[in-house]
């Protein structure tokens, strides 16, 4: 058995022209095999390797870093193995390093979601990175075979990209500054789909947490969440009036009779749809419409790539 955490920390004390002739004939030993077996390679990493992304910072709001790595394409056929590069956002796409990344025909725009793909040529030699507003199909430069959705960014309301800090080992996103979904907001009682601030076409696990606003004196207030495809969730009267409650699809906030605090609570166990869009709902009232609730995203898990 290849124990690829002992190989990643080997590899990374090899100087870089070492390492990237032994990748070279990593990938001649790999297409030999997927000519002899149909696909045998495939079985042995079919995860996605480095290709980590960051903000670049010489130009944060346009331009992103990947490092080196490695996956197989969508189809499980090609292995791409990819060198660091910088690539640019708001260019249209070239080839190489420190070159436009975004597909022909599309231009940067505001509160966008974009998908990264990493691509290679018929042979594998030949790779790179391309990007492609989330709902719009990439299409591949000429000379290009093979692709696999690897990373996702989005822009803010001036058409920046969003900081974030990428761990490829779980696939997190954490933003920077968090971001404020909605605030002053009296959560319906009646269940509500409401965005969480995340990539969009892709269903992820949120990272965000919620204040509660404060209950009406001598009252409670309950904050159910639950995951589109999950039943209905309404907690029963002694849900809603207990000290603490932390239910399998929904939370409690606030305090229960003559206890009133403005709680706060973080919450990543749940998986939105593709609109990034989870269900909440209120039981109880709020104190006043100075004390409604606030929303803030913090990052995601992306777990679909």
């Amino acid at each position: 058995m290849i124990k690829l955490s002992r190989t990643r920390k080997f590899a990374d004390s090899i100087p870089s022209d070492i390492q990237k002739a032994f990748s070279d004939l990593l990938a001649d030993v790999y297409d030999e095999l997927n000519s002899l077996g149909g696909g045998v390679s495939s079985g042995l990493f079919p995860g996605i390797y480095g290709m980590q992304l960051s903000n670049n910072a010489s130009d944060v709001d346009h331009d992103i870093d990947i490092t080196a790595g490695y996956c197989y394409d969508s189809t499980m056929a090609k292995l791409i193995q990819t060198e660091a590069m910088t690539k640019q956002l708001d260019a249209t796409w070239a080839t190489g390093t420190n070159a436009g990344l975004l597909q022909s025909g599309q231009s940067i725009g505001a509160s966008k979601t974009y998908w990264i793909y990493a691509i290679c040529s018929e042979d594998g030699r030949t790779t790179d990175f391309i990007a492609t507003e989330y709902n719009v199909a990439v299409v591949l430069p000429s000379g290009y075979v093979y692709s696999r959705r690897v990373l996702v960014v989005q822009t803010d309301a001036s058409s920046n990209i969003l900081g974030v800090i990428h761990y490829r080992k779980g696939n997190v996103y954490h933003f920077k500054t968090r971001q404020i979904v909605v605030s002053g907001w009296s959560i319906p009682t009646s269940a509500t789909l409401q965005a969480l601030g995340g990539p969009l076409g892709i269903k992820t696990i949120p990272i965000f947490h919620v204040t509660s606003g404060l209950p009406a004196a001598s009252a409670a207030l309950c904050i159910t969440i639950w995951s589109p495809g999950q039943d209905e969730w309404t907690p029963g009267s002694t849900d809603a009036t207990a000290t603490t409650f932390d239910g399998t699809m929904g939370v409690y906030f606030g305090g229960n009779t003559d206890t009133r605090g403005h709680v706060m609570t973080h919450q990543n166990k749940f998986i939105t749809n593709t609109d990034n869009q989870l269900y909440f709902k209120r039981v109880g009232t709020y104190y006043s419409s100075n004390f409604y609730s606030k929303v803030f995203s913090l990052g995601y898990v992306d777990f679909e790539v």
